[in-house]
């Protein structure tokens, strides 16, 4: 009916898990092993709605994150240590509409319809790490390796272009295609 206002107050519901376990074990004197768990979790829902906004308007959005992270770490001396990690990481979110209906907006009244709002993502992390501690007063220098799969990644993609364009000048130098390998 025209005579009935449509804004106010909408319930926008929240709902997470955060979640962490670890495990620690000693082998032997000066060597430790570590295991841990991480699970954040958030479910939020009817978001976009109130005010103008109808119900139809909503939407809900999901995000998980997963992480495993496992670390070995050893006395060398009295002020050597050193440690190596191995850490995966998965991350997902996702965005859900009520309705993809077109959005209908009539200036001071209502808007009604779809949110346009929808998709998602996941990402997958791994890095392998190792330190090498040195201690000495109150001072520590420490150095080591990282390795990260997503840099690497972009790096060889990179590389796989130059070396594509570098072969390409090569054909056009000698003016037709040949074995680069020979």
């Amino acid at each position: 009916p025209s005579d009935v206002t449509v804004n106010g107050l909408a319930k926008n519901t929240t709902d997470g898990i955060n979640a962490n376990f670890r495990v620690d074990h000693a082998m032997g004197q000066g060597a430790q092993l570590r295991a841990e768990y991480e699970r954040r979790s958030t479910d939020r829902g009817d978001l976009g709605v109130g005010d103008f906004d109808l119900p139809e308007r909503a939407y809900d959005t999901t995000s998980i994150n997963d992480t495993f992270r496992l670390r070995n770490t050893r006395v060398i001396g009295k002020k050597l240590f050193s440690e190596l990690k191995f850490e995966f990481t998965s991350s997902q979110s996702a965005t859900l509409p009520f309705s993809t209906a077109p959005t209908v907006r009539v200036n001071d009244a209502f808007t009604s319809g779809g949110a346009q709002m929808k998709g998602g993502r996941q990402d997958v992390v791994f890095e392998v790490a190792t330190h090498l501690d040195y201690v000495r007063g109150n001072h520590s220098w420490r150095t080591g390796v990282l390795l990260d799969r997503n840099l690497l990644a972009v790096q060889s993609g990179e590389l796989g272009r130059k070396m594509l364009e570098l072969e390409q000048r090569a054909y056009q130098e000698a003016g037709q295609p040949f074995n680069l390998g020979s």
